[in-house]
């Protein structure tokens, strides 16, 4: 890492309205071209019951953020960190389906997590694929939402019906990555797609925050559980990467803090009042 950079508390939610469209994959990745960037990057796999990021990192886990929600161990038993720095929350495995969560489980969530504040700047949320509560749950929680599609058709027809399901429950912007493309052209013109369809529907603004070709590297690295960053070195698709990490992160989302939910609460709140409080000095 390259030095502590205060940097504003981004959690951005990535999620996708089918499986299948590399989610979880583009997810590691960036969080280790962020980690790469000197970013404090968190991933919280929120595929409750059904997660595989800790296998992807090559660290099973005893506990889950399963047992969190459910009061059988604090986060602090659940949080783990790689060997490269970044921090991850496990969702747990083998349970059959993504876990649904009561009110009481989702306020205990909402807690501990309050208490990993200073864990980190970034916080990226691998969200269960398709229109699930979990689903939900985490995108009305992020400060960001991604959504991951790609240029086949039942892809985009699903990824309209969940965008426009979260238009429905409030949300305002989202930013898509095309997935999987042939070219640059494949990704921009299914993006105009997605675009023109949300813009009749209305209540929704999407941005385009880029695209990832199709290479058997991305099948052999998932194979051998290796990042494509350490796999490839600085090749083409690192750059693919960087693209979207940096896009992700140019496109400041539309204020989230007067929300009733919301992760991180207490030190979004706080970093809202230092930004007053300096603007307020300044024009003294």
């Amino acid at each position: 890492m390259t030095g502590t950079v205060e940097r504003k508390l981004r959690v951005v939610s990535i999620s996708s309205g089918k499986g299948g469209v590399g989610k979880t994959v583009l997810t590691l990745n960036l969080a280790h071209i962020y980690q790469s960037l000197g970013h404090r990057v968190l991933v919280i796999d929120g595929n409750l019951g059904n997660g595989n990021v800790d296998s992807l990192f090559r660290s099973l886990s005893e506990y889950s953020l399963v047992d969190v929600a459910r009061g059988v161990v604090p986060i602090g038993k659940v949080l783990k960190r790689t060997p490269s720095g970044i921090f991850f929350l496990p969702a747990g495995s083998a349970l059959g389906t993504t876990t649904s969560l009561t009110t009481e489980e989702k306020l205990t969530l909402f807690s501990e997590l309050d208490s990993l504040e200073d864990v980190a700047d970034l916080v990226l949320v691998d969200c269960p694929s398709g229109i699930h509560d979990v689903t939900l749950f985490f995108v009305r929680s992020s400060t960001d939402l991604v959504c991951v599609t790609t240029p086949e058709i039942t892809s985009v027809i699903s990824t309209l019906s969940f965008l426009t399901l979260l238009s429905s429950r409030g949300e305002k912007e989202a930013g898509i990555i095309v997935n999987m493309t042939e070219d640059d052209g494949d990704g921009t013109n299914t993006f105009e797609v997605i675009s023109e369809q949300v813009g009749k529907e209305g209540g929704m603004k999407v941005h385009y925050i880029g695209h990832f070709p199709y290479d058997y590297t991305v099948i052999e690295s998932i194979r051998f559980l290796q990042p494509l960053v350490e796999k490839e070195g600085k090749g083409h698709l690192r750059g693919y990467l960087l693209n979207i990490a940096q896009e992700i992160l140019r496109n400041p989302p539309e204020e989230k803090i007067k929300k009733c939910q919301q992760f991180f609460t207490r030190r979004l709140l706080r970093e809202e009042h230092d930004t007053i409080f300096k603007a307020n000095e300044v024009g003294q």
